[in-house]
């Protein structure tokens, strides 16, 4: 877990510490500070923090021939028309998806990072939940402490054009993945976010600046949020 970077946005919310690692990086943490970044270096040195460990998801199934393109330097409209061929709703994890969250698991599991978690926040697409929960296993202290797991819209990938941004149905989630919290997901059975059309990079990043908002509320001091290379860009 390689990138740290510190946040704060009023006097009277804790700092944020970020560690960022890719299962990418880049523009979250970018983008929050650069909407007030004065006040988190000027608050860089004093009060308490909250560490936010951010996991973008594993390979999914959308995603080989895309990112195998995007390694060789093809163009973004390249990028995103492979990706529009291997579209499918809400897209999981390939076999290699979910050993990289696996490998997550396996090079902390006897370190101290998987018990100083308090909450693991996700996206509500099934990759992300897949990820958390091979790289962070619901049962890590048995019936003893589980993990409060709670998902959050405000995490998912770039909305609209492609099918493997849409969420499943709030029962299914429910059904499939009954250690999540669904609390946090908008207020219809269906996914009413989604549109067929792409949403803008300025709603995605005011979208994500919300969601760091709402951690900044949490009680919690130390979270796991996985979520999308899209959002972190």
């Amino acid at each position: 877990m390689s990138v740290r970077a510190s946040a704060r946005t009023s006097a009277s919310f804790p700092l944020i510490r970020f560690c960022v690692t890719s299962l990418a990086y880049h523009g979250l943490v970018g983008m929050v500070a650069a909407r007030s970044s004065s006040q988190w270096v000027a608050a860089a040195s004093t009060g308490r923090y909250k560490d936010v460990w951010i996991l973008r998801h594993g390979q999914a199934t959308h995603n080989p021939r895309a990112e195998a393109a995007k390694d060789e330097g093809c163009s973004h409209e390249t990028f995103l028309e492979l990706m529009r061929q291997d579209d499918s709703l809400d897209s999981a994890l390939t076999a290699i998806g979910q050993q990289q969250a696996r490998d997550v698991w396996n090079a902390h599991r006897t370190s101290p990072w998987p018990h100083r978690i308090q909450l693991v926040v996700s996206s509500p697409l099934s990759r992300a939940m897949q990820t958390a929960d091979f790289a962070l296993p619901p049962n890590t202290y048995g019936d003893e402490r589980p993990h409060l797991r709670v998902l959050h819209e405000s995490f998912r990938e770039i909305n609209g054009w492609l099918l493997n941004a849409k969420r499943r149905s709030v029962s299914e989630i429910q059904r499939t993945f009954p250690h999540w919290d669904v609390e946090h997901l908008h207020p219809h059975e269906e996914d009413s976010f989604w549109t067929p059309d792409l949403e803008t990079h300025r709603a995605c990043s005011e979208r994500g600046y919300q969601g760091l908002g709402w951690l900044l509320s949490r009680p919690e001091d130390r979270i796991l949020l996985v979520t999308h290379g899209g959002i972190l860009r």
